[in-house]
């Protein structure tokens, strides 16, 4: 399974998350909420993927790192982002960092996951 595929798998799962979002499941992005028009939302990108593991010149483990944003129009982010934080540590993700942000009328929180993935070669 592709470490977009964990993740998306993992966010769509929690029903937790989907009862929190505007329109459930279809609430949920990849890479971009194009024109999503209802809040709150939640995107997801994977940001970097990075060897981990060396021998010999070849890299047997790397670490995937991805971002998941939670938006809202209202400023609500906590029980959002917990449920995020559940879906993706129940998935495997490790919590690396968060941060908040304001735009115009729009309030996110960025939170960034790790997994160690196995290189098959």
């Amino acid at each position: 399974m592709t470490t977009e595929a964990k993740v998306s798998a993992a966010l769509t799962s929690s029903t937790g998350l989907v009862a929190l979002l505007a329109n459930g499941k279809s609430s949920i992005y990849h890479n971009i909420s194009k024109d999503a028009g209802t809040y709150p939302v939640c995107v997801y990108a994977i940001t970097g993927i990075n060897p981990h593991q060396h021998s010999d010149n070849a890299c047997s483990a790397r670490l995937a790192i991805v971002r998941v944003w939670v938006i809202s129009d209202t400023g609500a982010l906590s029980e959002l982002s917990n449920q995020v934080t559940a879906a993706m540590l129940a998935a495997g993700f490790m919590w690396q960092q968060s941060t908040d942000g304001h735009e115009d009328n729009y309030f996110f929180r960025a939170m960034d996951f790790t997994i160690a993935e196995e290189v098959l070669v």
